[in-house]
């Protein structure tokens, strides 16, 4: 089975989105342009990303995060994504992770944290900056992702509590984080209260995540919720015709299968190289505005991911990044929808 490694990611500024499986690519060396696609209208959802760009506009003018602190944090967000996927138990091969958006949340519980579970925070999500620094850095981050063109990034977190908190850590949470404190009786009405956050999870993410929480999740006993959701839309920079879309051999372990296949040929960022010793294919293919990208990792063997993944590690991918030089390129990609 050939199976691909893509991760989104923010060019030229920080590792965002997270790790993207697929199974089945294949990229051979050798139009540019092609009509752009309309983004989809929530008006509710654009006016709370107006408002969280506002909150977090004033978390950044209480603090400027130098570009080195930035780099940081992105590193931060690279080795827990890398220790996420290591970990998690996942029960699909084909999966998006997203540590960013986690390192986000498990940010505003590290804000509220100290003595021994601080330092147990610090050390899952690989922290290096002071707490003081750590929300700066979080602040421009978001802030910074937001204004990019071309493309809709939606992050958005929220505290839900029926407990009194403290105002010092409320304003930390609203302002550096775009994350304010919800009240909530979940005492008295549970069931309302649920309904409630998986509205705003809906509107957040545009209703791709309808019902976040499912019955009796929460109940009489719940005290806080805190929950994290993303969405991003991004159309590719240079779009595949879909005339030239035609079926395909797609590999997988039960055998070989016919599926629509994307084709286009343009100059991109690409490379040959090797990982730890598995011949492997690079390939960066740019959303609209040019500051985001899904890059592929495609090893030359079918079945040669798995031998990927365990002959690499975070530290060398931005070598790999940098090695990605611009020039002619026959992609062959599967079609699909997340």
């Amino acid at each position: 089975m050939r199976k691909i490694l893509g991760i989104f990611c923010a060019v030229s500024l920080v590792l965002l989105g997270g790790f993207f499986f697929l199974r089945s690519f294949k990229v051979a060396t050798s139009s540019q342009g092609s009509p752009k696609s309309t983004f989809p209208s929530f008006p509710s959802a654009f006016a709370s990303s107006r408002k969280k760009l506002e909150l977090l506009q004033e978390g950044v003018k209480k603090g400027k995060a130098s570009l080195e602190e930035v780099r940081s944090l992105s590193q931060s967000a690279l080795r827990f994504g890398w220790k996420l996927y290591q970990k998690a138990p996942f029960q699909s091969p084909n999966r998006i992770v997203s540590p960013f958006s986690l390192l986000l949340a498990l940010s505003l519980c590290y804000e509220g944290s100290a003595e021994e579970t601080e330092r147990e925070i610090q050390q899952v999500l690989s922290l290096s900056l002071p707490k003081e620094r750590h929300r700066v850095a979080i602040a421009h981050l978001q802030w910074s992702l937001y204004r990019q063109e071309g493309c809709i990034l939606e992050i958005a977190n929220r505290i839900w509590t029926s407990l009194p908190i403290l105002s010092s850590y409320q304003e930390v949470a609203k302002y550096f984080y775009a994350a304010p404190v919800a009240i909530l009786n979940f005492q008295s009405n549970p069931e309302g209260a649920r309904k409630r956050i998986n509205q705003w999870v809906s509107e957040n993410t545009r209703e791709k995540i309808p019902e976040l929480l499912p019955e009796r999740v929460i109940n009489r006993s719940t005290r806080i919720v805190l929950t994290n959701a993303l969405y991003f839309y991004g159309p590719w920079k240079f779009q595949f015709p879909a005339e030239k879309t035609k079926p395909a051999p797609f590999y997988t372990r039960e055998g070989e299968l016919q599926v629509p296949m994307m084709y286009q040929k343009g100059a991109f960022r690409y490379a040959e190289t090797s990982v730890g010793g598995v011949a492997c294919q690079i390939l960066e293919l740019p959303y609209e505005g040019g500051r985001f990208a899904m890059v592929v990792f495609l090893p030359r063997e079918r079945f040669g991911l798995e031998s990927l993944e365990r002959n690499w590690d975070p530290n060398s991918l931005l070598r790999y990044l940098e090695s990605l030089r611009k020039r002619v390129v026959k992609v062959y990609l599967p079609k699909w929808k997340t």
